[in-house]
């Protein structure tokens, strides 16, 4: 199992630290820490560090975070949210992007189901 870790990339990765996933990297950080390959397993710790994105917040959302999450709890498509608060689209999608990390979901559906907090 070693040896196919070392031997390299998948044809469609560029490296073999380009994980898919989060649960990829601690599976390989698993492998090289139970190999003693101490090297190996902290650059597979790195990545890990890297794919995981940040843990998540104690849920204090601002004051703008907290009024798009709840707009898009309530059903509101990104550009639907947008208009209502006078913003880009892409100002929408960049503070979902910060409420989804610091409440730890991954969906709309988890968030729409997530009790909001003011900070």
């Amino acid at each position: 199992m070693l040896l196919a870790l070392l031997r390299g990339p998948a044809p469609k990765e560029k490296t073999p630290w380009a994980f898919t996933c989060p649960r990829q990297a601690s599976g390989r950080v698993a492998t090289f820490e139970s190999a003693s390959a101490a090297l190996w397993a902290a650059r597979a710790r790195q990545e890990l560090a890297r794919v995981s994105g940040r843990a998540p917040g104690n849920g204090e959302l601002s004051t703008t975070e907290l009024r798009v999450a709840e707009l898009v709890a309530r059903g509101m498509s990104n550009r639907e949210a947008a208009a209502e608060l006078f913003v880009t689209v892409r100002a929408i999608e960049s503070t979902l992007t910060k409420v989804y990390a610091k409440l730890g979901v991954q969906s709309r559906t988890q968030l729409a189901s997530y009790p909001m907090r003011r900070a």
